[in-house]
C-alpha cells in the first residue's frame, strides 16, 4: 500500500495544505524553515498512530488562533478533519479480500478527525448499503406478510409492520447499516419467509434485500483488511540528536567496537555524516598530523597532505557546513544499513 495524497486541516500551525500529491520513490520533503513540514508528519502519524505517540488533543492540536471556535461551539471536534489519505493498493494488499472483490478495489481512503475517531473508504461504487435504499422493498413484504395473516385468521394483523419497526427503531436511514443493524434486519427477513411464496414477486424483493445485506457484507470485509493493511508511519527525527562537536577518533573507536553512546548523539552524528558522505576512520586520520610530519616542513610533504585533506573535503561549502566539528564519522559497518531519517 503506497500512499498517494495527503490533506491535512485544521492542524496546529496548519489551516488546510490541500490535496498534496505523494510522487513515487520521493522520499525527501523540503520546505523553508517554520513551513510546517513537521507539523505534516506529525499529522500524517495519526492516520495509524505507532505506540507511544499521543492522540489527538483539542487543546493540543487544533489551530491555537481558532480555538475559541470550538469553546464556543461552533466547530466541532467530532467532525473536524485532521487528516485526509489516500492509498494505491499493491497486489499483496487484495490477498485477503473477498474473492468477488479483488478485482474492483485499487484506492483506500482513510480521514482522521479532532476527536481521534475515524472514517474510510475505497473506490467501490459504494462501501454499504443504507435503511433508505431497502426500505421500500421491506414495507412490501411486511404488507404482504400482514395481509396474508390477516387473510388466514380472518382479523387484521400488523404484526410484522410493527416488528420491522421495531427492528429499524434507531437507524439512521441514510447512514451504512452496522453490523449490528444487518443482523437485525436479517433477523426479521428470516421470521418471514414462510409468508413468501417462491417465485413471486415479493420473493424477488426479499432476495434484492438479502443481496444488498450481503454486499454491504463484504464491503465491511474489505474496508476492515485495507485498515489492517494501512502503514503505520513512524516519524524518526535526528535533527535534534546532532552534537555540534564530533571527536571522530573517539566516535570511530565506538563504531568499531560497537559501543554506540546515546549520550554522546552516535547515530544522529552518524546519520549525519553518512548522508555527506564521509568516513569517520579516513577523515579521522586526515585531520592528524604525526610527529614525523610535524618535523618534514618540505614543500613536497606539505602539498602529499593538502592533495590528502582536498581528497575527503573537495569543497569550501562542505568544510563550511561542518562549522567548528572537531571530527566526524559515519554508520558502523554491521551489516545493516541504516539510511539517515530527516525532517
Amino acid at each position: 500500500m503506497k500512499l498517494k495524497t495527503v490533506r491535512v486541516t485544521n492542524y496546529r500551525s496548519i489551516k488546510d495544505t490541500g490535496v498534496i500529491d505523494i510522487e513515487r520513490q520521493k522520499t525527501i520533503f523540503v520546505g523553508p524553515n517554520e513551513a510546517g513540514k513537521s507539523a505534516i508528519l506529525q499529522a500524517i502519524q495519526q492516520l495509524k498512530r505507532p505506540d507511544g505517540v499521543p492522540k489527538l488533543d483539542a487543546l493540543r492540536d487544533y489551530p491555537r488562533s481558532l480555538y475559541n471556535d470550538i469553546t464556543r461551539g461552533k466547530v466541532n471536534p467530532t467532525l473536524t478533519k485532521v487528516v485526509t489519505a489516500t492509498f494505491d493498493l499493491e497486489d499483496r494488499d487484495k490477498e485477503d479480500l473477498p474473492a468477488e472483490f479483488k478485482d474492483k478495489v485499487t484506492t483506500y481512503t482513510y480521514t482522521r478527525y479532532l476527536d481521534n475517531t475515524g472514517t474510510h473508504t475505497c473506490d467501490l461504487p459504494a462501501t454499504g448499503t443504507t435503511l433508505n435504499q431497502i426500505q421500500k422493498d421491506l414495507d412490501r413484504i411486511a404488507s404482504h406478510a400482514d395481509a396474508r395473516l390477516s387473510s388466514e385468521s380472518g382479523t387484521e394483523i400488523s404484526k410484522s409492520t410493527s416488528d420491522l419497526e421495531a427492528a429499524a427503531a434507531g437507524i439512521n436511514g441514510k447512514h451504512h447499516l452496522s453490523k449490528d443493524e444487518r443482523i437485525k434486519i436479517r433477523g426479521w427477513l428470516k421470521k418471514q419467509i414462510g409468508h413468501i411464496d417462491s417465485g413471486s414477486a415479493i420473493e424477488d424483493r426479499y432476495d434484492a434485500v438479502v443481496d444488498a445485506l450481503d454486499f454491504a457484507d463484504g464491503a465491511d470485509e474489505v474496508l476492515s483488511v485495507l485498515h489492517k493493511n494501512m502503514p503505520v508511519f513512524v516519524l524518526s527525527n535526528n535533527y535534534f540528536r546532532v552534537r555540534p562537536r564530533i571527536h571522530l577518533a573517539h566516535l570511530h573507536q565506538r563504531v568499531s567496537q560497537k559501543l554506540m553512546d546515546d549520550e554522546k548523539y552516535d547515530y544522529g552524528n552518524l546519520c549525519l555524516l553518512k548522508l555527506l558522505g564521509f568516513d569517520a576512520q579516513e577523515l579521522a586520520k586526515a585531520g592528524t598530523v604525526t610527529d614525523e610530519q610535524r618535523k618534514d616542513a618540505s614543500e613536497s610533504n606539505l602539498s602529499a597532505i593538502e592533495r590528502r585533506a582536498e581528497t575527503l573535503l573537495p569543497t569550501h561549502e562542505t568544510c563550511t557546513l561542518f562549522g567548528k566539528l572537531t571530527h566526524t564519522g559515519s554508520p558502523p559497518d554491521s551489516g545493516t544499513d541504516h539510511p539517515p531519517s530527516m525532517t
